[in-house]
């Protein structure tokens, strides 16, 4: 049986730093969060403050971009990046952007 491949996923950060582009993290997340390819989870707090928190994921729809990584807590994922899709990903992220500045003019 062949193994199946194994492809290197990365946060957004180390991305950002890998390939030397000028958006922070933030920003590019923020624009993956309003073009649908991020979404936010809410969950209460495991606290028990009852606080309302969040965390971001890849949905079904993106994930040939990434893959949602379990941290300690089983409920919660990370979302990481494949390395190789990363010039795809900046360009749905300038393609909002886009969107977004064009919208100023029609204030």
């Amino acid at each position: 049986m062949k193994k199946q491949p194994t492809h290197p996923v990365d946060s957004l950060t180390s991305l950002v730093k890998l390939f030397d582009v000028s958006l922070s993290a933030n920003t590019i997340g923020s624009a993956l969060l309003k073009a649908g390819v991020l979404r936010e989870v809410s969950y209460l707090s495991t606290t028990g403050s009852g606080e309302e928190k969040h965390f971001r994921e890849i949905p079904p729809a993106f994930l040939e971009f990434g893959v949602n990584r379990r941290t300690v807590h089983e409920f919660k994922t990370e979302p990481r990046f494949y390395a190789e899709r990363f010039p795809e990903l900046m360009i749905i992220v300038m393609k909002q952007l886009e969107s977004e500045i064009l919208a100023l003019f029609s204030r």
